[in-house]
């Protein structure tokens, strides 16, 4: 059982954390006319993620059209393009370029558009030990709920895999 303190300064300390908690909330909360929406692992949904893609070079691509998402489809894989209700998702694509190891992936973990601009979490898993011989091209193309947001930043985050 928990009792409360009988001193003269309950009362004061009490305010104070109320004070500190509105403070904090109203960092977070977004002013009026932003939207803070977030797609988390739950509403990311990968149309391809693999080592096999034919991507020689990095990339960073936000499609919003279905013939944009078309030439894009081909510049990364030979398969068939899904389909995507452009009205509905965005569609966001990463890549690594050429990597001379098997372990390597590329991921996108999370979206955020709490203001005008799209920040798109991405992680690079990159793993120590080369493999001769060994070229993958590590690629993830992600649907998103469509937002309104007028910007786009990429925030990349690199793991390193040591050899065992």
């Amino acid at each position: 059982m928990l009792h409360e303190a009988k001193s003269p300064r309950a009362g004061g300390d009490r305010v104070a954390v109320w004070a500190f908690l509105v403070t904090i909330l109203a960092c977070i909360t977004p002013r009026s006319g932003a939207t803070q929406t977030g797609a988390g692992a739950d509403s990311i949904v990968h149309l391809y993620q693999g080592e096999d893609s034919h991507t020689h070079y990095l990339l960073r691509a936000v499609v919003r059209d279905s013939t944009s998402f078309a030439r894009l489809w081909g510049q990364i894989l030979n398969a068939p393009i899904p389909r995507v209700d452009f009205n509905r998702y965005t569609v966001i694509a990463v890549t690594m370029g050429p990597q001379g190891s098997p372990g390597n992936k590329i991921a996108v973990v999370a979206v955020e558009s709490g203001t005008r601009i799209l920040q798109v979490r991405v992680e690079l898993t990159l793993w120590e030990c080369p493999a001769p011989g060994v070229i993958t091209y590590p690629a993830d193309v992600v649907r998103v709920p469509e937002s309104r947001w007028v910007g786009v930043t990429f925030v990349d985050r690199y793991i390193v895999e040591r050899c065992r």
